[in-house]
């Protein structure tokens, strides 16, 4: 590995994405030598991204972060990913590490975990919050949750649910039609036997 750490950003909110840069910029062995601010224009230029680590969101517009993690891995599986996400560990963590990311981060770390995660994520290690290496035990010791039942476009249209958007909204935000929306609603109310959408979205917790 290269004595700098080659970093690229994927992040659809511009304030966080540039923040993020300055932070990682003001460490002597790393460098961001790109940005995107879509899982699309990510996909597009990934065959030729010089970076060791990718910081990668998962809640964005159109193609969100799992989709986009999976499709890193199948072009570029010499990549390392790191999620990133405003949601607990326990609604994303455990899928974001199965679908072959290096590490799960809330945008809520602090600065000192945010950068030893990129070190030792650079060096082939994998990143485990204490609470993530606690679900993981509980996901080996325990049938699987609920929503792992759900498929992650399920996930994400539940976890829109619960900041109150409507059918509509999510559509726009998905690039999907509302027909589209609601046949993925009746399938995840009735994979969680939840009658109501507020009864479903009592399976997640948001923040």
């Amino acid at each position: 590995m290269n004595s700098t750490i080659k970093i690229a950003l994927c992040d659809d909110h511009v304030v966080f994405r540039k923040g993020l840069m300055l932070l990682l910029s003001n460490e002597s062995d790393l460098e961001v030598i790109a940005e995107y601010s879509d899982g699309e224009s990510l996909i597009q230029n990934i065959a030729n991204l010089q970076a060791d680590i990718i910081l990668l969101d998962i809640n964005m517009n159109g193609r969100n972060g799992i989709e986009s993690l999976k499709q890193i891995n199948a072009i570029r599986n010499d990549l390392k990913v790191i999620m990133l996400s405003m949601n607990p560990p326990d609604l994303y963590g455990v899928r974001s590490l199965k679908s072959g990311a290096y590490g799960y981060l809330q945008k809520t770390v602090t600065e000192f975990e945010l950068i030893d995660a990129v070190r030792r994520v650079a060096n082939g290690k994998k990143h485990l919050s204490d609470e993530m290496i606690d679900l993981l035990l509980l996901h080996k010791q325990q049938d699987a949750n609920l929503l792992d039942e759900l498929t992650d476009r399920e996930l994400e249209i539940l976890t829109l649910y619960a900041r109150k958007l409507g059918n509509k909204a999510i559509s726009e935000i998905l690039n999907l039609s509302p027909k589209t929306i609601s046949t993925h609603k009746q399938n995840l109310l009735k994979k969680l036997g939840a009658s109501s959408i507020e009864d479903a979205v009592k399976h997640i917790k948001t923040t």
